[in-house]
């Protein structure tokens, strides 16, 4: 039938047809492509964009290894679009995210992975002062639990932009271009959770450094 279509089944035995009838809803298998971003802390709550296909359904549910996400923690945006509320994890683990349509009792076979981690925690910079409205300038980030992943970033004020990574508690940051003022600068392992602690850079005038 035709996927999200819904058709009467009647029970058949021995040529007898039972009376009445039954509905059954047909739809197509989810397929997930992949995961933005594939990584977040051991807290939990990191919402993951599931990209793929098939995707429709009030009755919605993802699944992180073996934990279902039901309710607010699972929302359909489009037939190719999902986001998902991660649950908590355990450091270094690695689960597939699979989607059912049909309340749980089918997923899909993912071989998209979500990797746990710790939340990056920013100790101090150095320098710790800046010039306003220079572009170019570049501080270390010093802290712990630092990953070496595609979206490792940095994050100061509304600004967020690529890190360097050095070590787990080295990390280099080029600077936007920002005017004078006191800002906090936070890191993240998947480029979307700040949650760890930050550290405030001074930006000052040319005169005042």
């Amino acid at each position: 039938g035709v996927s999200g279509s819904v058709v009467d089944v009647r029970l058949s035995v021995d040529k007898e047809f039972a009376r009445g009838t039954q509905q059954f809803e047909v739809y197509a298998d989810p397929r997930v492509a992949g995961l933005v971003p594939s990584r977040g802390t051991v807290r939990g709550g990191t919402i993951v964009s599931v990209v793929g296909s098939g995707f429709s359904s009030e009755q919605l549910q993802c699944r992180f290894g073996s934990t279902q996400v039901t309710g607010s923690g699972a929302r359909v945006l489009s037939s190719s679009l999902v986001v998902c509320r991660a649950p908590q994890g355990n450091v270094g683990e690695s689960v597939a995210v699979d989607i059912s349509m049909n309340g749980g009792v089918d997923f899909s076979a993912s071989d998209s992975l979500f990797h746990y981690g710790r939340g990056a925690t920013v100790d101090s910079l150095r320098p710790s002062q800046a010039l306003a409205g220079v572009s170019g300038q570049t501080i270390t980030v010093l802290g712990r639990h630092f990953e070496q992943t595609r979206e490792l970033s940095c994050k100061m004020g509304l600004f967020t932009f690529a890190a360097v990574y050095m070590s787990s508690t080295v990390v280099a940051c080029n600077l936007p271009v920002r005017g004078t003022g006191t800002a906090t600068v936070s890191l993240s392992n998947d480029g979307a959770n700040f949650e760890g602690s930050g550290a405030s850079l001074e930006l000052m005038g040319s005169g005042g450094v």
